[in-house]
């Protein structure tokens, strides 16, 4: 089966959208209400006229609200609405549905979200996607804070191509950590072995992670949704993340 490019170009404005709501809800998530023009562009790292052409659609369809600076990066914010579109699973992939490209040796289905982490479909155990698996059960069984950081993490690093003998290694590092976490309570303090146990799990990921993604600046600002995790590995994340890098 062929595929125009005007379908191709379609799909991709498609994704964009539905990474900008994302990362925007994410933010929302946070309390953090309008985000820097700069760091939009920046998380999502689309070019910079792509962005701003699917804000205003965005905007014009009251999914977001934005202040356009003159002269400046613009402020954007997620509407209520757009917040509800998001929480509907079945109505935001109808509005922004999913894509299905084809190539000689296999089907790639991409802008799912829901019980979906980074590209995929859902499946009765794993969250399946197109370069990350993470086990649902496990997810569903950590505080929601850190659930949330390693979703829009996912999100991240899938803009990257994960050379595919190294996937296993990084989504086995985030079912390792996941798994160490079980049933820890969101305001619970991990004792000072704990807080090792995590670390140590915490490191091993990012280690690999560094590894399979490309060797450039811009990278580390993919670790940035894993900040929340200093609470419970005992240092900042930034620091950490630096530290591995360089070693490597």
């Amino acid at each position: 089966m062929v595929m125009h490019n005007s379908t191709s170009v379609i799909s991709e404005q498609i994704q964009l959208r539905r990474d900008l709501l994302n990362f925007l809800y994410q933010n929302f998530r946070k309390s953090k209400i309008y985000v820097e023009g700069e760091d939009i562009i920046s998380s999502i790292r689309s070019d910079k006229s792509d962005v701003y052409a699917n804000l205003r659609y965005l905007e014009g369809k009251d999914l977001v609200k934005i202040i356009w600076r003159t002269g400046g990066f613009p402020v954007a914010k997620i509407t209520a609405a757009g917040i509800d579109l998001i929480e509907d699973e079945s109505e935001f992939n109808r509005k922004f549905p999913v894509s299905i490209s084809y190539d000689d040796r296999s089907i790639h289905i991409d802008n799912v979200t829901g019980d979906v982490i980074g590209v995929g479909v859902r499946g009765s155990r794993n969250i399946i996607g197109k370069t990350i698996n993470v086990n649902r059960e496990q997810l569903d069984n950590i505080p929601n804070e850190y659930a949330d950081s390693l979703k829009l993490f996912v999100e991240q690093i899938k803009k990257y191509k994960i050379p595919q003998d190294q996937v296993r290694t990084v989504e086995d590092s985030i079912n390792d950590l996941t798994k160490e976490m079980e049933n820890l309570r969101p305001t619970e303090k991990p004792s000072i072995v704990k807080q090792k146990v995590l670390n140590s799990k915490f490191s091993i990921l990012v280690d690999n992670v560094l590894k399979a993604l490309p060797k450039t600046a811009e990278v580390l600002s993919s670790f940035t949704p894993l900040a929340p995790f200093s609470k419970l590995i005992g240092e900042q994340v930034e620091h950490l993340v630096k530290v591995i890098r360089n070693q490597s």
